[in-house]
């Protein structure tokens, strides 16, 4: 039972690691046009706070080794009384996303790719949506019946203060994983909490990037739809600036 256990977390890591890095080719023609509007439109509900207004903005840093400094930034480009439009940008991408500003719904996506190429992805029916989501669910619900995942979270009541930039200073709020309420062995609890580190803040607008936040935590979407802090940190991103 314990290998059981154990493979089953592997097979989840290993899940999630391939959600995200087909995620890379997002402007791609094709089948993974479709597949990017059902992230996009399946996950906007956790992603978008419901104070946001026009020039908010994020700007997160990759943590990666060297020089070569890797940005990631949302922006509330436009706002009016019923719908707002988000920019963000990645890695020679812009993405456009309109949505609603009291459901969440995406009616519209576009942008354009890393080489300068207008690009447009159409959003899915309700159908197709529905469908969508309940494969996705589908493919988290056997690991996670086992191993217990998505009810162990809960927020760190005791908050510390983080340095932003040159000027600011924001209250920060960790998700932190019950172990005691999962069937995860031992010996990959430290790997786990080390995958699931995330930092939240209040004093940031809520704006979560889509692939390395909205996706890779998406066992922690109760958490992520209920309050509405911004992202701070986690074991890939760190918040470089922001304005609110």
């Amino acid at each position: 039972m314990k290998m059981k256990l154990i493979m089953l977390m592997c097979i989840y890591i290993f899940f999630t690691n391939l959600l995200c890095n087909d995620m890379e080719s997002i402007m791609e023609s094709g089948n993974k046009k479709k597949q990017i509007a059902g992230y996009i439109q399946m996950l906007s509900p956790i992603r978008f706070g419901n104070d946001l207004k026009r020039g908010d903005r994020v700007v997160y840093c990759y943590k990666t080794e060297g020089n070569n400094e890797s940005i990631h930034s949302l922006e509330v480009y436009s706002k009016d009384d019923k719908n707002m439009v988000i920019l963000e940008e990645f890695e020679g991408n812009a993405v456009y996303i309109r949505l609603d500003n009291k459901t969440k719904e995406v009616t519209e996506i576009w942008g354009t790719d890393e080489f300068g190429e207008n690009q447009t992805i159409d959003v899915l029916s309700k159908n197709e949506l529905s469908t969508f989501e309940n494969e996705i669910n589908d493919m988290f619900a056997t690991a996670d019946s086992f191993l217990q995942i998505s009810g162990s979270f809960y927020l760190e009541a005791q908050t510390v203060k983080k340095q932003v930039g040159l000027n600011s200073r924001i209250t920060t709020i960790d998700v932190k994983m019950d172990f005691a309420k999962t069937n995860i062995p031992v010996e990959l609890s430290e790997e786990v909490a080390k995958d699931n580190e995330l930092i939240l803040s209040s004093d940031v607008p809520k704006m979560l990037p889509l692939i390395p936040v909205a996706l890779s935590n998406f066992n922690k979407s109760s958490i992520l739809k209920q309050y509405d802090y911004g992202f701070v940190e986690n074991n890939v991103l760190e918040l470089r600036s922001f304005k609110k």
